[in-house]
């Protein structure tokens, strides 16, 4: 996490041990399923290890939206921007670990640390 936050921005290792302990580790199976398109989207994962596919289902038909990998950032990015109910399925395809961040907690975090 921290190599991938360094590429986009400069973190001090005190605001990121304060960025991850917003966070929690959180694992999934095979199979299982991290969103749903049921309501609002609230949080934002990122992969630590593991496999997983995003899709909607459009008249019937599965179609796939995206593949998130190791190292990577997975939600309903316009449910999550725009608090509208979700569209997007996102699974684990293999057993897989990540970071979650709650959505609140995330902008506060972000307006304590510009």
């Amino acid at each position: 996490m921290k190599s991938f936050l360094s590429q986009i921005m400069d973190i001090t290792e005190e605001e990121y041990a304060s960025f991850m302990s917003i966070s929690k580790t959180r694992s999934w199976q095979k199979s299982e399923y991290l969103l749903r398109p049921d309501k609002p989207v609230q949080k934002l994962v990122f992969i630590q290890s593991g496999f997983l596919r995003g899709y909607r289902i459009e008249q019937g038909v599965d179609i796939t939206h995206h593949f998130y990998f190791d190292n990577w950032l997975a939600t309903d990015y316009e449910s999550i921007l725009s608090e509208n109910k979700g569209e997007l399925y996102v699974q684990a395809i293999v057993a897989t670990t990540a970071y979650e961040f709650n959505k609140e907690t995330l902008c506060d975090f972000y307006k304590s640390i510009p």
